[in-house]
Protein backbone atom coordinates (compact mmCIF):
# COMPACT_ATOMS: atom_id res chain seq x y z
CA UNK A 1 0.00 0.00 0.00
CA UNK A 2 1.24 3.71 -0.92
CA UNK A 3 -0.76 5.30 1.82
CA UNK A 4 -4.26 6.30 2.97
CA UNK A 5 -6.73 9.26 2.93
CA UNK A 6 -9.81 9.64 5.16
CA UNK A 7 -13.23 10.69 3.66
CA UNK A 8 -16.89 10.29 3.28
CA UNK A 9 -16.74 8.46 6.71
CA UNK A 10 -14.34 5.80 4.90
CA UNK A 11 -10.71 5.23 4.16
CA UNK A 12 -9.28 5.36 0.75
CA UNK A 13 -6.56 3.25 0.31
CA UNK A 14 -3.65 4.21 -2.86
CA UNK A 15 -2.18 0.84 -4.38
CA UNK A 16 -0.33 -0.06 -7.13
CA UNK A 17 -2.61 -1.20 -10.17
CA UNK A 18 -2.39 -4.81 -10.21
CA UNK A 19 -4.41 -7.57 -13.09
CA UNK A 20 -6.75 -8.63 -10.18
CA UNK A 21 -8.43 -4.67 -10.66
CA UNK A 22 -8.63 -4.94 -14.29
CA UNK A 23 -12.05 -4.71 -14.78
CA UNK A 24 -13.13 -2.61 -12.16
CA UNK A 25 -10.47 0.40 -13.19
CA UNK A 26 -12.23 -0.63 -16.88
CA UNK A 27 -15.40 0.75 -15.30
CA UNK A 28 -14.34 3.48 -13.34
CA UNK A 29 -13.20 4.59 -17.23
CA UNK A 30 -16.85 3.91 -18.05
CA UNK A 31 -18.63 5.80 -15.52
CA UNK A 32 -16.30 8.63 -14.99
CA UNK A 33 -13.91 9.46 -17.87
CA UNK A 34 -15.89 8.63 -20.51
CA UNK A 35 -18.68 10.62 -19.16
CA UNK A 36 -17.13 13.71 -17.98
CA UNK A 37 -13.57 14.31 -19.67
CA UNK A 38 -13.95 17.60 -21.91
CA UNK A 39 -12.40 15.35 -25.34
CA UNK A 40 -14.84 12.77 -24.13
CA UNK A 41 -17.69 14.53 -24.84
CA UNK A 42 -15.91 17.02 -27.45
CA UNK A 43 -15.88 13.28 -29.66
CA UNK A 44 -19.21 12.34 -28.05
CA UNK A 45 -17.94 9.34 -26.90
CA UNK A 46 -20.01 9.62 -23.71
CA UNK A 47 -23.07 9.05 -26.15
CA UNK A 48 -21.34 6.39 -27.91
CA UNK A 49 -20.79 2.94 -26.49
CA UNK A 50 -19.01 1.12 -29.60
CA UNK A 51 -16.72 4.16 -29.32
CA UNK A 52 -16.05 3.31 -25.63
CA UNK A 53 -15.42 -0.41 -26.33
CA UNK A 54 -12.40 1.07 -28.91
CA UNK A 55 -10.84 3.31 -26.38
CA UNK A 56 -11.06 0.63 -23.91
CA UNK A 57 -8.53 -0.71 -25.98
CA UNK A 58 -6.35 1.95 -25.63
CA UNK A 59 -6.50 1.58 -21.78
CA UNK A 60 -6.13 -2.11 -21.55
CA UNK A 61 -2.85 -1.70 -23.89
CA UNK A 62 -1.68 1.07 -21.10
CA UNK A 63 -2.14 -1.07 -18.30
CA UNK A 64 -0.91 -4.15 -19.77
CA UNK A 65 2.88 -3.16 -20.41
CA UNK A 66 5.34 -4.00 -18.72
CA UNK A 67 6.53 0.06 -18.02
CA UNK A 68 3.24 0.65 -16.55
CA UNK A 69 3.32 1.67 -12.71
CA UNK A 70 -0.39 2.89 -12.79
CA UNK A 71 -1.69 3.53 -9.15
CA UNK A 72 -5.93 2.81 -8.16
CA UNK A 73 -7.67 4.28 -5.04
CA UNK A 74 -9.53 1.87 -3.35
CA UNK A 75 -12.86 2.38 -0.99
CA UNK A 76 -11.99 0.20 1.31
CA UNK A 77 -15.16 0.12 3.57
CA UNK A 78 -16.82 -1.20 -0.02
CA UNK A 79 -13.84 -2.87 -1.09
CA UNK A 80 -14.45 -1.08 -4.65
CA UNK A 81 -11.93 0.88 -6.74
CA UNK A 82 -12.93 4.08 -7.02
CA UNK A 83 -9.99 6.02 -8.78
CA UNK A 84 -7.22 5.34 -11.29
CA UNK A 85 -3.99 6.96 -12.32
CA UNK A 86 -2.76 4.86 -15.84
CA UNK A 87 0.44 5.95 -15.84
CA UNK A 88 3.17 4.83 -18.36
CA UNK A 89 6.81 5.49 -18.57
CA UNK A 90 7.47 7.21 -22.04
CA UNK A 91 10.88 7.06 -24.04
CA UNK A 92 11.56 8.67 -26.74
CA UNK A 93 10.82 6.54 -30.42
CA UNK A 94 14.15 6.95 -32.46
CA UNK A 95 12.37 6.87 -35.61
CA UNK A 96 13.87 5.02 -38.96
CA UNK A 97 12.66 8.06 -41.09
CA UNK A 98 9.98 10.53 -41.28
CA UNK A 99 7.20 8.33 -42.28
CA UNK A 100 7.14 6.12 -38.95
CA UNK A 101 4.07 6.38 -37.06
CA UNK A 102 3.17 7.39 -33.71
CA UNK A 103 1.76 5.12 -30.85
CA UNK A 104 -1.44 7.07 -31.87
CA UNK A 105 -1.30 7.28 -34.97
CA UNK A 106 -1.26 3.26 -35.36
CA UNK A 107 -4.06 3.17 -32.26
CA UNK A 108 -6.48 5.65 -34.75
CA UNK A 109 -5.50 3.66 -37.98
CA UNK A 110 -5.61 -0.28 -36.66
CA UNK A 111 -8.12 -0.08 -33.56
CA UNK A 112 -10.51 2.61 -33.95
CA UNK A 113 -13.60 1.52 -35.73
CA UNK A 114 -15.39 4.53 -34.90
CA UNK A 115 -15.40 8.18 -35.69
CA UNK A 116 -15.69 9.38 -32.66
CA UNK A 117 -12.60 7.47 -31.15
CA UNK A 118 -10.91 8.51 -34.45
CA UNK A 119 -11.91 12.07 -33.19
CA UNK A 120 -10.18 12.00 -29.98
CA UNK A 121 -7.14 9.79 -31.13
CA UNK A 122 -6.78 13.07 -33.57
CA UNK A 123 -6.84 15.41 -30.55
CA UNK A 124 -4.48 13.25 -29.07
CA UNK A 125 -1.70 12.97 -31.93
CA UNK A 126 -2.17 16.71 -32.21
CA UNK A 127 -1.96 17.59 -28.25
CA UNK A 128 0.92 15.38 -28.46
CA UNK A 129 2.58 16.93 -31.68
CA UNK A 130 2.22 20.77 -30.17
CA UNK A 131 5.79 20.44 -28.12
CA UNK A 132 8.54 18.18 -28.55
CA UNK A 133 9.17 17.39 -24.51
CA UNK A 134 11.76 15.35 -25.14
CA UNK A 135 13.68 17.78 -27.33
CA UNK A 136 13.04 20.25 -24.76
CA UNK A 137 14.08 18.58 -21.50
CA UNK A 138 16.10 15.51 -23.63
CA UNK A 139 14.81 12.90 -20.64
CA UNK A 140 12.08 10.14 -19.57
CA UNK A 141 8.84 11.38 -18.62
CA UNK A 142 5.59 10.03 -16.62
CA UNK A 143 2.78 10.73 -18.25
CA UNK A 144 -0.73 10.43 -15.68
CA UNK A 145 -4.39 10.26 -16.33
CA UNK A 146 -6.34 10.55 -12.96
CA UNK A 147 -9.76 9.34 -12.87
CA UNK A 148 -12.34 9.42 -10.07
CA UNK A 149 -15.81 8.68 -9.66
CA UNK A 150 -18.19 11.50 -9.71
CA UNK A 151 -19.62 10.05 -6.24
CA UNK A 152 -16.16 10.51 -4.57
CA UNK A 153 -15.41 13.74 -6.50
CA UNK A 154 -13.87 16.71 -4.62
CA UNK A 155 -12.58 14.68 -2.07
CA UNK A 156 -8.77 15.21 -3.10
CA UNK A 157 -8.30 11.79 -4.58
CA UNK A 158 -7.31 12.69 -7.54
CA UNK A 159 -4.83 14.50 -5.94
CA UNK A 160 -3.48 11.87 -3.85
CA UNK A 161 -3.31 9.38 -6.91
CA UNK A 162 -0.94 12.70 -8.60
CA UNK A 163 1.33 12.82 -5.64
CA UNK A 164 1.76 9.03 -5.40
CA UNK A 165 2.47 9.11 -9.28
CA UNK A 166 5.51 11.87 -8.70
CA UNK A 167 6.90 9.85 -5.97
CA UNK A 168 6.98 6.92 -8.31
CA UNK A 169 9.19 8.79 -10.52
CA UNK A 170 11.09 9.92 -7.65
CA UNK A 171 12.08 6.73 -7.02
CA UNK A 172 12.53 5.64 -10.56
CA UNK A 173 14.97 8.25 -10.43
CA UNK A 174 13.22 10.02 -13.85
CA UNK A 175 13.67 14.26 -13.10
CA UNK A 176 10.31 15.17 -14.91
CA UNK A 177 6.87 14.34 -14.70
CA UNK A 178 4.58 15.27 -17.72
CA UNK A 179 0.75 15.76 -17.81
CA UNK A 180 -1.81 16.68 -20.29
CA UNK A 181 -4.62 18.77 -18.35
CA UNK A 182 -8.01 18.77 -20.39
CA UNK A 183 -10.54 20.29 -17.47
CA UNK A 184 -10.66 22.55 -15.13
CA UNK A 185 -10.04 20.00 -12.09
CA UNK A 186 -7.06 18.67 -13.52
CA UNK A 187 -5.65 21.77 -14.32
CA UNK A 188 -6.24 22.68 -10.00
CA UNK A 189 -4.56 19.86 -9.31
CA UNK A 190 -1.58 20.41 -11.53
CA UNK A 191 -1.45 24.28 -10.16
CA UNK A 192 -1.36 22.70 -7.01
CA UNK A 193 0.99 20.64 -7.21
CA UNK A 194 3.03 23.51 -9.13
CA UNK A 195 3.57 22.19 -12.86
CA UNK A 196 4.31 24.77 -15.31
CA UNK A 197 2.19 24.96 -18.09
CA UNK A 198 4.31 24.33 -21.12
CA UNK A 199 1.82 24.93 -23.60
CA UNK A 200 -1.80 26.23 -23.76
CA UNK A 201 -4.62 25.96 -26.69
CA UNK A 202 -8.30 26.76 -26.51
CA UNK A 203 -10.96 23.71 -27.28
CA UNK A 204 -12.23 25.97 -30.01
CA UNK A 205 -9.26 24.61 -32.24
CA UNK A 206 -11.04 20.95 -32.10
CA UNK A 207 -14.38 19.92 -33.73
CA UNK A 208 -16.57 16.75 -34.00
CA UNK A 209 -19.49 16.54 -35.99
CA UNK A 210 -19.51 20.43 -36.78
CA UNK A 211 -19.46 21.40 -33.35
CA UNK A 212 -16.35 22.67 -31.41
CA UNK A 213 -15.18 20.74 -27.86
CA UNK A 214 -16.02 23.83 -26.27
CA UNK A 215 -19.53 24.30 -27.35
CA UNK A 216 -20.09 20.84 -26.53
CA UNK A 217 -19.18 21.40 -22.90
CA UNK A 218 -20.92 24.82 -23.15
CA UNK A 219 -17.11 26.94 -22.39
CA UNK A 220 -15.28 29.31 -24.92
CA UNK A 221 -12.81 29.79 -22.67
CA UNK A 222 -11.74 26.48 -21.62
CA UNK A 223 -8.53 25.20 -22.91
CA UNK A 224 -6.06 22.06 -22.25
CA UNK A 225 -2.67 22.22 -20.57
CA UNK A 226 0.65 20.59 -21.62
CA UNK A 227 2.17 20.84 -18.01
CA UNK A 228 5.59 19.35 -16.56
CA UNK A 229 6.90 19.65 -13.09
CA UNK A 230 10.66 18.93 -12.33
CA UNK A 231 11.40 16.68 -9.66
Amino acid sequence: MLGELDVLETKIEFLPYSSKYYEEVINVIRQSFFQFETVCIGSEIDKNIEGQKDLEGLCNDALNRRNNVSIVARDVCKDKIVGVSINVLQNKLIACNNKESSYFENFRDTCCKTDNAKSLMNYMIEADARIDIFKKFSINSLLEIPTVLKEYGGQGIGLELCKYSIDIAKNLKLSLVTALWTGKNSQSIGKKLGFDILYEESFNNFSFNGKTFAERVQDSKLTYHVAAKSI
